[in-house]
């Protein structure tokens, strides 16, 4: 079980804490209606015709229009994992919008900006099919690491990972990545280049979730079918990320289909699962729902010859809503997981998590920058000891408020923001040799972070940035953050990737080294 290790807030911190929160959101919720701005600004928004969801990576590039004809190309930007891109500084002009994708008709268009103008483009591209002809494919091998520290990750790679049950399984794959190790096959808990699993930030719709690691180390909370991408982080992650030391596992979920409502159903000897998706509303809401339980307690003794103590099951969801100027995600997961990790000594483990909140990115064109709001809640329960007796047991309790802003400077883009997280603790210790039996805390924390991203050449583009924490029972933490990424030759056959960065980590679970799960 996680038991946390707080003291009791004191009011005068309390009030140094308030006053700090309403400066910083003073801060950054003002100037962000339009002043005038001397060039044109487009915002796009790409979506799949197919089911109507948000195409991620998607190229938008604008051409300025010469003779009648596309020049070379004058803006390009890519799409974000909201189907989102900006162009700043349009200069007066015609220029020919061209937005594409792998598998999908490219789509374009003319548009004539005025000194000031603000355009927004709602863009349903259409999958092609194509009939080729023979095709040889030659080439050499390359390997590409990526940038240092960073591991991009599709629900289709996930896939590809065996696993006992009928899909793939975030927990399977990332035991195939480097420097990520499990005590055992059971237990929950993922080290990652060498920090502890309470030191692992893991997020889903950017809310944390506590210990999202099934009871068996082969599965997790989140399988292939609800995922949409993840970004882990082993190490030298950006300022974005504050709180945790080791490594973050940045989860996104899928939405449901905008277009048609689709279902399916998997059966095996270790797990079954329930998916199900479609529009409430054509291509404005949509609902996701997956969950799985476990089947192995069950037949795991026929199948193997031993007996398997141990069950869990999850329940994953997300409603989304896509509206003229304003995109949201509402987040709910719900896991549960019980029985004997080390079946010699007789205790049972259980743990279960409950996470319920909302994400909204605002680009209305009124105003200068984007706006992105996640507020919600995380849960979490443990206990240990001797069947249907709870010696030990722990709860957690957070809630978060978290925005994300960006604002230009000096012609750079700046991304800058706030959470605050306020906990609160309780642990109840029944067995001799302690010197406590129980204690109950609450712990509130302000956390800034400001970043941007610079390319000072063609080859070389740095990513600095700083963050802080302020909480009732630790001093103001200063905390830079600092990533650089050259190529050499301009492509990525050689690189040279470099992060660094000052971490801190204000709670942290105490873990007792017998028994797994705790």
């Amino acid at each position: 079980m996680l038991n946390y290790k707080v003291q009791k807030m004191s009011s005068r911190l309390v009030a140094i804490t308030g006053f700090i929160i309403t400066n910083f959101l003073a801060l950054m919720l003002t100037p962000v209606i339009v002043t005038g701005q001397p060039g044109s600004l487009l915002r796009v928004l790409v979506f799949s015709d197919e089911d109507g969801l948000p195409v991620a990576g998607a190229n938008v590039v604008l051409y300025k229009i010469a003779n009648g004809e596309a020049d070379d190309a004058a803006y390009v930007e890519v799409t974000n994992r909201d189907g989102f891109s900006e162009i700043r500084n349009i200069e007066t002009d015609s220029y020919l919008l061209k937005v594409s994708f792998i598998g999908f008709e490219t789509f374009e268009e003319v548009l004539i900006f005025e000194s000031g103008d603000r355009e927004e483009r709602r863009v349903y591209l259409t999958p092609s099919v194509e009939i080729l002809d023979d095709l040889v494919v030659e080439g050499e091998r390359v390997l590409a690491a990526g940038e240092v520290g960073i591991r991009r990750i599709s629900s289709e790679q996930i896939s590809r990972i065996p696993t006992p049950s009928p899909g793939g399984d975030l927990a399977s794959y990332l035991q195939t990545v480097p420097g990520v190790v499990t005590a055992g096959d059971r237990g929950g808990e993922l080290f990652i280049r060498g920090g502890t699993p309470d030191q692992n930030l893991v997020l889903v719709d950017n809310l944390p979730i506590i210990k999202p690691f099934h009871i068996s180390n082969l599965f997790s909370a989140f399988s292939d079918e609800a995922i949409g991408s993840v970004e882990m982080y082993a190490g030298g992650f950006p300022a974005e990320y504050l709180g945790n030391t080791s490594s973050v596992i940045d989860v996104h979920l899928k939405s449901g289909n905008m277009r048609e409502i689709r279902a399916n159903a998997a059966i095996s000897p270790v797990i079954h699962s329930l998916h199900l998706e479609g529009p409430i509303q054509r291509d404005r809401k949509s609902l996701m729902v997956h969950g799985r339980k476990s089947d192995i307690q069950r037949y795991g003794e026929t199948l193997t010859g031993e007996p398997v103590p141990y069950e869990f099951y999850d329940i994953v969801g997300r409603y989304t809503y896509q509206g003229d100027n304003i995109s949201c995600y509402a987040t709910g997961v719900y896991t549960s997981d019980s029985g004997l990790i080390n079946p010699e000594r007789s205790r049972e483990q259980f743990w279960s998590n409950r996470v319920l909140g909302g994400r909204c990115l605002y680009y209305d064109t009124s105003l200068d920058n984007i706006i992105e709001f996640t507020a919600g809640y995380t849960g979490y329960r443990s206990t240990e000891g001797p069947r249907g007796v709870a010696e030990r047991s722990s709860d957690v309790d957070q809630f978060y408020v978290h925005i994300d802003l960006q604002r230009i400077l000096l012609n750079q883009n700046i991304n800058y923001g706030f959470r605050l997280n306020y906990g609160v603790y309780n642990s109840v210790i029944d067995e001799r040799f302690t010197n406590f039996d129980s204690f109950r805390s609450t712990q509130p924390v302000a956390r800034f972070y400001i970043s941007t991203e610079m390319e000072l050449h063609e080859n070389l583009t740095v990513q600095p940035g700083v963050g802080t924490q302020l909480s009732t029972n630790r001093n103001i933490s200063f905390e830079p953050r600092f990533r650089l990424l050259y190529l050499p030759d301009g492509t990525n056959r050689r690189e040279l990737s470099l992060a660094l960065g000052k971490y801190n980590q204000l709670v942290s679970g105490i873990r007792d080294e017998r028994d797994a799960g705790t």
